[in-house]
């Protein structure tokens, strides 16, 4: 079964968001997909939407399938 991890941050937190990624590559996950992302922030008062830059990266691990043993 594969799973599928996504880690998304602002990107004024560049540092916690390499920690993260790489503690999931120590622990097996591979990185498919690793990149800086444009997104609308929240409307303000004054009617305008804010572009916000964020890190993206997309992780994913295959893990064999759950097999039931009885005895």
């Amino acid at each position: 079964m594969k799973q599928i991890k996504t880690i998304i941050k602002p990107y004024e937190q560049l540092y916690s968001y390499d920690e993260e990624v790489n503690k999931y590559l120590s622990e097996g996950w591979k990185l498919n997909k690793r990149e800086t992302q444009r997104v609308s922030g929240e409307i303000t008062e004054a009617f305008t939407v804010p572009v916000i830059f964020v890190l993206y990266a997309e992780l994913e691990k295959e893990i064999p399938a759950f097999e039931e043993i009885t005895l």
